[in-house]
């Protein structure tokens, strides 16, 4: 490697997770915490509110549309068919108590009212969130850039002489975004995925333990296949943030330094070399879309494989006659609400890995000592610096007048 590649190389990647930089990350989000409480509220809320439609169409189906014989709950023996019956023969005798009789079709509009209210209950409340975690994402990118800018400024000279003005930058953006990202779509949406997780498992062994053992057989492929992802995809990421710091870093020095460049007729030797940077940094996205590339169908297709067992079986144990329709059906719409999240832990681990090495190089800046300090004992001039604000005459005898002065 040459010395410009080694100057313009970023600092190597820590370990994807970090206790230590994850609880300093925390600690910026104290002030907010009324924010942070909120949003996780409501996003448990939301993962309960989701588990209400596959249930409302099984009690609609079971009660309603297609009524078991007698309402009989396990009258066969079987564990499948009497879990969602008995839940919509409750919702029968609820029913009853209270002196309402519904039709079936005045049942089915009620169901569908239902389900109708739980997905608009689901937006608002997504809604809300989502725009308390943004608010707090906002003031945290504030502070943290205040910091940084504020420490910049009280760093000696010779640290800018061994770190390219291209990669500081990119400190108080680039990596203070990815700061943000984990805030507003890292943390509180896998509390979220886990949470909703935890509930359709809890569901689906209620309904049919023997069928949720069937939805969860491709769980080991689709394990598999995040695991080989998530070591290419650091990979990946990892050789394109070093190409794109190398970018920001040439483009800073050859442009400001644009006149020393054409005093020496270097101008076709920064392009071929710009040229190569450029190039180098196109091939490694490639080969990270590749992984992109290869692992969304895949996940598709072992998703689908997932659903078709749960087709075949289910409807075999429906023929028999010992697992309601109802069920089946809410077994295939809760097993496509399980594999998303699964599918999208990948990318929030990439969130998550993106936010530590971003905290790792921030703090690295913050953490440096500041040296343009003041001394000890320094000289002030009787009176200064003014407090308070006002208006005033301040001037150099004879030469200087300044007027409408404002101290603050």
């Amino acid at each position: 490697m040459s010395r410009a590649a080694q100057f313009h190389e970023e600092e190597s990647l820590g370990k994807a997770y970090d206790a230590r930089l994850m609880r300093r990350l925390i600690s910026y989000v104290a002030p907010y915490k009324g924010l942070a409480a909120g949003a996780v509220a409501l996003i448990v809320l939301s993962s309960v509110l989701q588990l209400v439609g596959p249930l409302a169409t099984a009690v609609a189906l079971d009660l309603y549309m297609r009524p078991a014989a007698d309402a009989a709950v396990g009258a066969d023996g079987s564990d499948g068919g009497a879990s969602i019956s008995a839940a919509a023969v409750l919702v029968r005798d609820v029913l009853a108590e209270r002196g309402l009789s519904p039709t079936p079709e005045e049942g089915v509009a009620a169901v569908s009212a239902v389900y109708l209210a739980s997905l608009l209950l689901t937006f608002l409340v997504l809604y809300v969130q989502s725009y308390l975690m943004q608010m707090m994402g906002q003031h945290i990118m504030y502070d943290l850039r205040r910091q940084l800018f504020r420490r910049l400024q009280r760093l000696p000279v010779s640290y800018f002489d061994k770190n390219p003005i291209g990669r500081l930058v990119t400190r108080v953006t680039t990596d203070v975004d990815a700061l943000n990202e984990l805030f507003t779509a890292g943390l509180v949406s896998i509390f979220g995925d886990v949470v909703l997780l935890a509930g359709i498992v809890g569901v689906l062994f209620w309904l049919n333990w023997k069928l949720a053992l069937v939805t969860f057989a491709i769980l080991p492929l689709l394990l598999a296949l995040t695991l080989w992802f998530k070591v290419r995809a650091r990979q990946s990421y990892r050789e394109v943030r070093v190409k794109i710091a190398r970018i920001n870093a040439f483009l800073q020095e050859h442009i400001t330094g644009m006149p020393v460049l054409q005093l020496f007729n270097r101008e076709e030797r920064a392009f071929d070399e710009f040229s190569e940077i450029n190039r180098d940094h196109r091939h490694a996205n490639v080969r990270a879309i590749f992984y992109y590339a290869v692992y969304y169908p895949a996940v598709e297709l072992i998703t689908a494989l997932g659903i078709g067992l749960i087709v075949w079986y289910g409807g075999l144990r429906v023929i028999d006659g010992v697992l309601s329709l109802g069920a089946l059906i809410a077994f295939l719409q809760y097993a496509q609400r399980f594999y998303q999240p699964l599918s999208d832990l990948s990318d929030k681990y990439n969130i998550l890995q993106a936010a530590m090495a971003a905290s790792e190089r921030t703090f690295r800046v913050l953490d440096r000592p500041a040296e343009i300090v003041s001394p000890e004992g320094a000289y002030r001039p009787e009176g200064w610096p003014p407090t308070g604000s006002g208006r005033g005459a301040v001037g150099v005898e004879g030469t200087i007048a300044f007027e409408d002065v404002r101290f603050s």
